[in-house]
This record gives C-alpha cells, sequence and structure tokens, in this order.
C-alpha cells in the first residue's frame, strides 16, 4: 500500500508539471495517419473533422490506411473529397494498426506523425495546438489526452472514471520523467525519429502501436516524451457497451506487459 500511494502521489507532482504550449506561428508539415477497418459508419464524421481543422493546408496530409475491410470502407475511401489525401490499403498478410502505422510513414511526406483511431472526434484546433510543442527540438513525442464520449448509465461513467484515471496516471509519469503509457488515439511524434526507433517488428502483441514506440523513444530519446495538458486537444472516442467487451479490451491491454522491455513499466504494472 505504501509502494502503491507513493507512486499516485508521484503521478500527482507529475501532472502538475504538466504544461500547455500553444505556438500557432508554429507550422511544420503534418501527417495526421489512421488506420481503419469496417468503418463505413464513421467515414463521413471523420472526414468533416479532419476538414475542419485550423491549420496549413499546404502543410497537412491525410493518410487513411484501409485494414481489409469488408463492409463499405474501401468504397467511400474511393470516393472521398479530401484535398492532399492518400487512401492506401493493406497488401495481403498485412494486418492490423501497426502494419498500417508502418506502410504509412514510409509514405508520409510530414515531417510530425499525428496518430488517430477511426471512431474518434476532434478539435478544430487539434492538430495545430498537438504539433506546438514540436517548437522544442528535443521532443521527440506528444501523448495527447483521451475520453469516452458522455454518455448515461452507471456502467459508463464508472468506464469513463476507470479510463480518465488511466490517462491520467501516464501524463503524471510523463511529467516526472518517466512515461509508462500512452493512448495511440491522440499522440504525434518526430517521423524521422519513428522510422529510425520503432519496434513493432520485434513484438507479437496484436495491439502496442502505442506503448512500444513510447518505449522505444524514451530508451533512446530520454527526457523527450511530453503531455499535452490542454483541452483542446482531447480526442473523444466511444467507450465499451458491455461489461464483457470492457474486459476483453482491458485483458488484450494487459497482454502486451509481458513484451514490455522498460523496467519502470514492468514495476509499475506489477
Amino acid at each position: 500500500m505504501f509502494l502503491y500511494l507513493s507512486l499516485i502521489v508521484r503521478y500527482i507532482f507529475g501532472w502538475h508539471k504538466t504544461k500547455r504550449i500553444s505556438k500557432k506561428s508554429f507550422l511544420p508539415k503534418v501527417s495526421i495517419i489512421i488506420a481503419m477497418r469496417n468503418e463505413e459508419n464513421n467515414i463521413d464524421r471523420l472526414i468533416n473533422d479532419l476538414k475542419s481543422q485550423i491549420y496549413d493546408t499546404d502543410k497537412l496530409e491525410f493518410i487513411l490506411v484501409n485494414d481489409h475491410s469488408t463492409d463499405k470502407t474501401s468504397y467511400l475511401l474511393e470516393r472521398l473529397d479530401l484535398k492532399n489525401s492518400q487512401i492506401l490499403n493493406l497488401q495481403d498478410g498485412k494486418y492490423g494498426k501497426k502494419n498500417a502505422i508502418i506502410k504509412a510513414a514510409s509514405l508520409a511526406n510530414g515531417d510530425i506523425i499525428l496518430s488517430s483511431d477511426a471512431d474518434c472526434s476532434f478539435n478544430k484546433n487539434w492538430v495545430q495546438n498537438m504539433v506546438g510543442y514540436f517548437i522544442n527540438d528535443e521532443v521527440q513525442l506528444v501523448s495527447g489526452p483521451v475520453m469516452f464520449k458522455k454518455k448515461s448509465g452507471i456502467f459508463q461513467n464508472l468506464q469513463s472514471l476507470e479510463f480518465i484515471s488511466l490517462i491520467g496516471s501516464g501524463a503524471g509519469a510523463i511529467g516526472i520523467n518517466n512515461p509508462i503509457f500512452c493512448n495511440g488515439a491522440n499522440m504525434a511524434y518526430r517521423r524521422e525519429s519513428f522510422l529510425k526507433v520503432n519496434n513493432f517488428r520485434k513484438d507479437n502483441a496484436a495491439s502496442g502501436d502505442d506503448v512500444f514506440l513510447l518505449h522505444s523513444i524514451k530508451a533512446s530519446y530520454p527526457n523527450s516524451v511530453v503531455f499535452a495538458n490542454d483541452s483542446a486537444v482531447i480526442v473523444r472516442t466511444e467507450g465499451t457497451q458491455k461489461f464483457i467487451d470492457f474486459f476483453n479490451q482491458r485483458k488484450r491491454w494487459a497482454a502486451k506487459s509481458i513484451n514490455y522491455k522498460d523496467r519502470y513499466s514492468i514495476y509499475v504494472s506489477y
């Protein structure tokens, strides 16, 4: 109990060390990468959110990767009216978000990669405020806040509270310069650093495009990870609808820990 309370106190201290940075004059080239599988019901809303971004359109590109969808996702993507966009299809034998990001990053033109998921919603200032942190040359990865879309019901409220505690803990760990995890629904990183250190090919976990990249960057670039403590960059996503789905989701997340190499993350997981 003492060790646990000590950890939480450190995270509270770390949370208060996270800062908001807004540099509207800093406009690097940005590639937004979103992998999708069977997202026909989310495409219209997603595209509207992407189009609404307040950012120089000549310095912003969108790379949407179709992961072998079996619904109308591919059909809808082929008919998109989205400036500066690339539509990619994962080749046979390649599946999942990790492979989608690897493929997209290798073809991206942006200096900064901003990644999220197809079922997420964004504020119009999302891109501008997230990439503002990279005005500091030492910053290699920015972790952004994620929240569940507000819904009624005890289960939904408890699930949202539990999820916020994870986001807050991750932010607090970053604040004390010992990051343990982030959320792939809202993260940005330098393309050059990703191509240099990504180790997606070295683990067998189905998920983990976020945490394994974080650990690799942490190992190669100490003190280079920051948390975007800014309400304008909050990404909202859907929570699970049933307890069994919630349980299976957490089981998938926990399964990643067997592949952790970062000692502090292993300690915190324990």
